[in-house]
């Protein structure tokens, strides 16, 4: 039997973030994505040009649409792009009661302008969080959903360990792709008291478009699989390393040789 995830989120024209990469993480692992689009962003290498929200009676209806056919073994969401959609999103995982819900809480644009999208700062993100099997935000991000400081001196485990006290979600991914030194580490913490770390070297490459939104696609996948939540996050970790290693040197886009390849290239 086929498994199946449902990602919420963003259209990315370059392919590289977003539903795309979603969609490549899930099918890398023998697994059917079923896709909601949330807004339709205009998008290159080198940035985000334009994001376009769909309109509410589409976006409720993509979902309903993919339920009406399958229950997803996972549910991965990604960009949200206001309010209405989330209120909308909580409606339905609330009454559908979904299992293996995963937030990557994407800031508005990783490179340039990078605002926190206005549902997570308020008590829509409180509202949510009961319903998640696991939240990955990058340090950036949950710095700003604990509203830190710019300057202000916290450890990556701290970091992570304030995060799951400030919110009712099982678990929390802390990345640790901001962080300084020569390894990379990422933090699980569960409720129950697990902590796990994932440590690889850390690649210098240009091609690390969508790398949240490929990790926390590739989790969504192995939870459908079936993998418990620790193995998952193993794997998605893995495997992100190993792509980021296998094509940290390639040119995807030659006549634009500043701009951001993608980080999942299976």
């Amino acid at each position: 039997m086929i498994r199946t995830i449902l990602t919420v989120a963003g259209s990315d024209s370059a392919s590289g973030a977003g539903l795309q990469a979603d969609c490549a993480a899930a099918r890398s692992q023998g697994v059917l994505p079923l896709c909601a689009v949330s807004c339709v962003t205009s998008q290159n290498s080198r940035g985000v040009r334009m994001v376009e929200p769909v309109g509410m009676p589409v976006f409720t209806d993509q979902i309903e649409a993919a339920l009406a056919d399958v229950r997803p073994g996972a549910v991965k969401i990604g960009m949200i792009p206001g309010p209405l959609h989330a209120e909308e999103l909580i409606r339905i995982l609330e009454h559908e009661n979904l299992p293996n819900v995963v937030l990557d809480p994407i800031l508005a644009s990783s490179k340039g302008n990078a605002d926190l999208p206005a549902w997570l700062s308020g008590n829509l993100l409180q509202r949510i969080a009961p319903l998640l099997t696991l939240i990955t935000p990058n340090i950036p991000e949950a710095r700003r959903i604990l509203g830190l400081a710019e300057g202000e001196e916290i450890s990556q485990l701290r970091l992570a360990e304030r995060l799951l006290d400030s919110l009712d979600v099982k678990a929390v991914l802390l990345k640790g792709g901001h962080a300084e030194g020569g390894d990379s580490t990422d933090i699980l913490l569960t409720r129950k008291g697990q902590r796990l770390e994932f440590t690889h070297p850390r690649v210098a490459t240009p091609n690390t478009h969508g790398s949240g939104c490929a990790l926390s696609s590739l989790i969504a996948a192995r939870l459908a699989l079936g993998d418990h939540l620790s193995t998952a996050c193993l794997t998605a970790s893995d495997l992100l390393y190993e792509s980021l290693h296998a094509n940290a040197d390639t040119r995807f886009y030659p006549d634009a040789p500043a701009g951001y390849g993608p980080a999942f290239f299976p």
